[in-house]
């Protein structure tokens, strides 16, 4: 028998060729409404994203097998569905923090997602090894995708149950999220298109060096803030999404920008559409970079999982569109997509240099010098009244921080009667007192941020 990585390259112009079309590969997705068919979608998608990982365990382990000396040893199967970033991993991430009521530490979280994931991972290798013959086989490639698709089920039905059990223990946090997350869909969007309003450094869910070095050679700083735009799925839009819904929806951005957010620097956007023909030509953006995946591209515009591009992922071993991060400086976007009857002079603001030398680093320095804390306490080097004082002592901007919201005396007499207890034993313990604490910071920052920005007037043509 050939190896699976010999079989999976195995003729593959025959098997191209012979798969004209993967529409028997898929089922047609029906749906009583939207949310309806964006479930079902959303099920689809996983279970191909289960399979393409599969394949790329797959192909690797045959690699390894075969020239174990110079090969790396094959990634973990969860590993490799976390660097696709798959809807799995993006679940496993909803009833972690919707369990820990998202007031979990980092190493608590970590520790939670680490076992999940061996338990993936021991479920993976239960399974029965992929029929390589029939895969490599084009009259027989499309049962094996069948097939395979059905033996890798367990895994999609443990996150499943675990999201179920999360869904019925805590109902309500499931719902008031949902809530949450659908009145900041609404109140940010811009026709068919919808926005974040990303802060300095709000580019934390990516590789924030690289887009931060990238963001510097166009001039721009980590305080700077930025509107990235999010394009909503294709099928849900009541109207159909052509070049002048599109450049409507720019023109409401554009009004957004001046009315709302006049502190932008600039436009951003990550998606496979800035590598698409069509929205090149309608959308000018400055490529900076390519950035892992976007599964958004395996839906067509009736929201049915795209067969031409399930034939290209599953024989190819890849997406058809790179998922590019694009850039339009603030001025420039509306000089191109303010609507006319709102040109002329407007306002917008840049950071004020005086912020930056006073409070630029102020907050990162506070967050570092927390974790240090943190770490003293939990190693235990803060044993009493005089040890912990002189460790907020050799602590400047989070003793600052403690003093500007008025609660420096309350930390130091809770944390003073609790001498050997865990950090995040006394965060539960004093839930109360840290959630009023926490808005307390945010007026604090709030009220050092009224400086940050200056007005700057530009003339739109």
């Amino acid at each position: 028998m050939k190896s699976w990585r010999a079989l999976s390259v195995y003729n593959q112009r025959i098997l191209y060729m012979n798969l004209h079309s993967a529409e028997n590969l898929i089922n047609p997705i029906e749906a009583e409404d939207t949310e309806q068919h964006r479930e079902k979608l959303e099920k689809e998608i996983s279970k191909i994203q289960l399979f393409y990982a599969d394949q790329v365990y797959q192909d690797s382990k045959s690699a390894w097998e075969k020239n174990p000396d110079k090969t790396a040893e094959p990634k973990d199967f969860s590993r490799i569905l976390a660097e696709i970033k798959s809807n799995i991993n993006r679940t496993l991430s909803q009833v972690i923090n919707t369990d820990g009521n998202f007031s979990l530490s980092e190493k608590e979280y970590d520790g939670i997602l680490n076992q999940y994931l061996g338990r993936i991972d021991e479920i993976y290798d239960s399974l029965d090894a992929p029929d390589a013959e029939k895969a490599a086989n084009p009259d027989e490639f499309g049962e094996y995708f069948r097939e395979r698709e059905k033996q890798l089920e367990p895994v999609f039905d443990y996150i499943n149950l675990l999201k179920m059990k999360s869904q019925q223990k805590f109902p309500e946090r499931w719902e008031a999220r949902e809530k949450e997350m659908q009145e900041y869909r609404e109140s940010h969007r811009a026709g068919a298109l919808e926005y974040n309003l990303l802060k300095g450094n709000g580019f934390h869910r990516l590789d924030k060096e690289k887009i931060e070095a990238e963001l510097a050679g166009e001039g721009f700083s980590k305080h700077d803030d930025f509107l990235e735009l999010q394009l909503p799925d294709f099928y849900s839009q009541q109207k159909s999404l052509g070049p002048q819904i599109i450049k409507e929806s720019l023109a409401k951005v554009a009004e957004a920008i001046v009315d709302k957010y006049p502190q932008v620097q600039g436009v951003t956007a990550f998606s496979w559409l800035l590598d698409h023909p069509a929205v090149k030509r309608m959308i000018d953006f400055k490529i900076l970079g390519e950035y892992g995946f976007n599964w958004l591209q395996m839906t067509d515009k009736k929201g049915q999982v795209d067969a031409d591009r399930l034939r290209e992922l599953t024989i190819k071993r890849g997406l058809p569109f790179k998922n590019l991060f694009g850039l339009i400086k603030t001025d420039d976007f509306l000089q191109k997509y303010l609507s006319p009857e709102r040109r002329g002079e407007v306002t917008l603001q840049d950071i004020n240099p005086e912020w930056v030398e006073n409070y630029g680093d102020f907050q990162e320095n506070i967050q570092a010098e927390s974790r240090r804390f943190r770490t003293e306490w939990q190693n235990g080097n803060i044993s009493d009244k005089a040890s912990l004082i002189g460790a907020l002592n050799a602590l400047p901007a989070f003793q600052s921080f403690l003093r500007g919201c008025g609660e420096y005396e309350n930390i130091l007499a809770i944390f003073d009667k609790n001498y050997g207890r865990g950090v995040d034993e006394i965060n539960r313990e004093n839930a109360a007192y840290f959630k009023d604490f926490d808005e307390k910071g945010k007026a604090y920052f709030a009220k050092i941020d009224q400086d940050k920005y200056i007005a700057k007037k530009i003339y739109i043509k």
